[in-house]
């Protein structure tokens, strides 16, 4: 049993997923319940999650983000608390009072704030190849939030908008630079080209957020 007055704990999530195989042929079906916090776990958790004095929208979704905040489910209900000043994370993506993960719903809500004040930067710097994986999730977090969050979303999966690589290849490092101006080029592009498609039936398919970090490493 873990000791629960220790400072670092491993939040889960309050959704539990069941599988059951049918009988005699029944076929298969699903379960969803809910897996209660105590309320130690539910207090560090919201102290964890919620916004600190001086953050930005954006600097506050970022921390979310890549302190795991995509693993956190959260009903419209559960999220119905507080987050920091001015914070409302019960108010979306839709449909609000389905389990959404916090960094969705950070994302919601930090899209709807004003854009002028939100303190997203025109540059995410990229001082060294082990920071592309990070630098391409803040990027990531800037796409979710200019789409006001999606429904369990965990943005890596997410395509690849090609205006959201510009502040990546604004700070990127010179051996960066050239490829994401590329890949840039190349999905804008290849977009352009599926508008005049069906768009049940792209011609050409858009890389994700993780394609795009693997193909860098491929190159």
């Amino acid at each position: 049993m873990e000791d629960q007055d220790s400072s670092e704990y491993k939040p889960r999530p309050i959704i539990k997923a069941e599988y059951f195989e049918g009988t005699l042929g029944a076929g298969q079906r699903y379960s969803m319940q809910s897996t209660p916090w105590d309320a130690l776990q539910w207090a560090r958790l919201q102290e964890k999650y919620s916004r600190k004095p001086g953050e930005t929208e954006t600097v506050y979704l970022w921390r979310v983000c890549l302190s795991s905040g995509d693993q956190i489910m959260l009903s419209g209900d559960k999220a119905n608390g507080y987050w920091g000043l001015g914070v409302f994370l019960n108010l979306g993506p839709d449909p609000t009072d389905e389990a959404q993960s916090i960094t969705s719903r950070v994302a919601c809500w930090a899209g709807g704030t004003d854009a002028l004040d939100r303190g997203e930067p025109s540059i995410i710097p990229i001082r060294s190849l082990s920071e592309l994986s990070t630098a391409v999730t803040k990027a990531a977090c800037t796409q979710a939030m200019h789409k006001h969050g999606e429904p369990n979303d965990t943005l890596i999966p997410a395509t690849v908008e090609y205006t959201m690589l510009k502040p990546l290849s604004r700070g990127a490092l010179a051996i960066l630079k050239p490829y994401l101006i590329a890949k840039q080029d190349e999905i804008k592009r290849d977009r352009e080209q599926n508008e005049e498609f069906d768009s049940d039936d792209p011609h050409r398919q858009l890389p994700t957020r993780a394609e795009l970090m693997h193909g860098y490493c491929k190159s």
